[in-house]
């Protein structure tokens, strides 16, 4: 059993700021229609369906539910930790390709790929090598300057917002509803993310997912709202609607929110995929022992960095790894639990045996 190291809300706040970092850089398929409220309700509810096999593994074994895995079968242990380290790596990689297109062609055009995607990896990899107590307790300061940012959105904004541009609807379009909804679901990385970590949580990891999935939604709304209210018929033509809001912004302290929004992005980013690497580092950890942990989080960083690099965070690469992503995640997600509960049946029944024997 993994000893606690985190509590609940931490690891709650891990999994929603790597959540809200892929829903804010979203940037295909956004157009102006209601059905996307109903689109986030209806994805929350399946994702919330998704973690009930991870949440009863955890309860029942009082670890996550890799690490059951890994404690009673090698093999199995194996086999599962390098799916892991594979689906997570290219969830990095396709978030620090997301985030690199994003700043080149906002703020920073003029910045090289090297300072966009490998920077940012340098530190996501000496985050995760320092551990996720350190990790959590940052996350918790990100999460905090992330509230009071869209605070400071939703008050900026207030004078331009525009009712009129909302009207009843639940879904306009099915065909193009649940396709939208299949991708939202797709790209939940987090649910393997608590299927590694929820261990460090302790006992009562399951209401991280309890605070985690409605805080997702609410933000996710909220965020949407906004962008529908300032934008309208406009959000269809935005290639990046909440940096746009961010720059029609005008608050006394700060003027414009768009070079913060960036900022905040970035942290979060950051946040993302430090979560990711201690993914990766537990799973090493977990297979071949605590000396393999930290250079494992060296080495996703190295490996991410030189991807990034090799395509010059090309969001073309972004693209193609989260199509691959959006049945092979929820197809992951569901077969850990189910593997961590066969295995800890399977490994009960030797220890009876043994002790008839």
């Amino acid at each position: 059993m993994t000893k606690t190291k985190i509590s609940t809300a931490q690891l709650a706040v891990l999994l929603a700021a790597s959540r809200l970092f892929t829903e804010a850089t979203e940037f295909t398929g956004r157009s102006y229609s209601m059905q996307h409220f109903t689109v986030i309700l209806v994805s929350c509810l399946i994702l919330t369906a998704l973690y009930i096999p991870l949440i009863a593994a955890s309860r029942k074994y009082g670890d996550s539910a890799f690490g059951v895995i890994a404690s009673k079968s090698r093999t199995a242990g194996f086999l599962c930790g390098a799916v892991i380290t594979v689906i997570l790596l290219s969830a990095a990689v396709s978030s620090v390709c997301r985030m690199t297109f994003y700043t080149s062609a906002t703020v920073f055009s003029e910045a090289p790929t090297i300072l966009l995607a490998a920077l940012p990896l340098a530190v996501c990899g000496y985050a995760a090598a320092k551990g996720i107590q350190g990790l959590a307790r940052g996350s918790v300061i990100i999460a905090g300057l992330f509230i009071a940012f869209l605070v400071f959105i939703g008050i900026s904004l207030s004078g331009r917002y525009d009712t009129g541009w909302l009207y009843p609807a639940v879904i306009e379009q099915p065909d193009l509803f649940w396709e939208q909804v299949i991708r939202h679901v797709g790209r939940n990385s987090e649910l393997l993310v608590f299927g590694v970590l929820s261990g460090f949580a302790g006992e009562k990891a399951d209401r991280a997912a309890y605070f985690y999935i409605p805080a997702v939604f609410l933000l996710s709304e909220l965020m949407l709202l906004a962008e529908t209210l300032s934008l309208g018929p406009f959000l269809g033509t935005a290639a990046f609607p909440f940096f746009t809001i961010s720059a029609m912004s005008d608050i006394v302290l700060f003027q414009r929110l768009d070079g913060i929004d960036a900022v905040m992005w970035t942290l979060m980013l950051i946040v993302r995929v430090s979560v990711i690497f201690v993914c990766v580092k537990t799973v090493f950890g977990r297979i071949f022992g605590e000396k393999a942990a930290n250079p494992a989080a060296w080495l996703s960083a190295l490996a991410a960095a030189a991807v990034a690099l090799t395509v010059d965070g090309n969001i073309g690469l972004s693209v193609i790894i989260d199509r691959a992503l959006v049945l092979i995640l929820p197809a992951a997600g569901l077969l850990l639990p189910i593997t961590a509960l066969i295995v800890g049946r399977k490994g009960k029944r030797e220890v009876k045996n043994s002790e008839k024997a």
